[in-house]
């Protein structure tokens, strides 16, 4: 559940617009143009989806929207979700309404009722920090990669993750009108080998071991095929991806994800939950052996 919570938070846009397609040295310079001035906003409102087609299971969908303050690291978002399983539709989790709320490495999610009932203590808001998270995994480095600007706690990620565009992979699509804004659709590729030295120099190191980590378990794709819409002020409007992730059992799930960037600039602080609501989900499963 975390990983596709943690997921569906990189999410992103909806293909709007066509033209003829053509590969652009432009476009590329474009393209990275426009991920250095977007991660280096205050801030953003995103609007993210996720559709997920698992074989032998059906489809899942997640919808959200989200506040994110680069600088401080914080934001928050109120997403939906509809899970494809008998067993949870049985257990009336088919439909799950849930917030999140992250400040740093520290993470909040809060549960249905029908979930924190059946934990001990029964508090609606589960916590951990993602370090930890990380090294309970056996997956390391996964702070670093879920931190700072390349946060894969918010859309705002694959901001950063776009400088790592494979080379001659940029295609400029044509124009389009972006909840209301004019921009250029680009089509390109994100090349993992190249997402170390794509964001801050402080994090290479612990992205190397992630990236390898998740290779080794079959959960990453060596290019992420990527649609990008940016404004004359070259920020990043609307991205999409849609591309297969291996499920390590011979087969596929296909996976599309969209965000639209609706408002950059200062936002909100979120909203802590209070101790007496929250109860630290680490902390629990080390008490029962995990």
């Amino acid at each position: 559940m975390l990983k596709r919570i943690v997921v569906a938070g990189v999410a992103v846009a909806l293909l709007a617009g066509c033209g003829s397609s053509s590969s652009s040295g432009t476009g590329t310079v474009s393209l990275t143009r426009a991920a250095y001035v977007s991660s280096r906003a205050n801030g953003y409102r995103a609007l993210i989806s996720l559709r997920e087609n698992i074989p032998n299971a059906g489809v899942m969908t997640m919808n959200a929207t989200g506040s994110f303050s680069v600088p401080a690291r914080a934001g928050s978002m109120t997403m939906h979700m509809n899970i494809p399983s008998a067993e949870a539709a049985q257990a009336g989790l088919g439909t799950l309404q849930m917030q999140a709320v992250f400040t740093g490495q520290t993470f909040y999610m809060k549960l249905p009722a029908a979930i924190a009932s059946k934990v001990p203590g029964g508090k609606p808001w589960w916590k951990f920090n993602l370090d930890e998270a990380g090294k309970l995994a056996g997956i390391p480095g996964l702070s670093s990669l879920m931190s700072g600007s390349s946060s894969v706690n918010n859309p705002g990620q694959y901001l950063d993750f776009l400088r790592a565009t494979a080379s001659g992979s940029v295609k400029t699509v044509g124009q389009a009108t972006v909840d209301g804004v004019r921009t250029t659709h680009y089509r390109a590729a994100i090349d993992l080998n190249k997402l170390p030295r794509a964001v801050p120099a402080s994090d290479r190191a612990g992205v190397e071991q992630l990236i390898a980590a998740l290779r080794s378990h079959g959960e990453l794709v060596r290019r992420l095929p990527i649609d990008v819409w940016i404004d004359s002020s070259n920020l990043i409007r609307r991205y999409e991806m849609t591309y297969s992730q291996p499920l390590g059992t011979g087969t596929a799930a296909k996976v599309a994800m969209r965000a639209d960037f609706v408002d950059y600039g200062p936002q909100p602080a979120p909203q802590i939950p209070p101790k007496s609501q929250t109860l630290d989900l680490l902390a629990l499963l080390q008490q029962q052996g995990f």
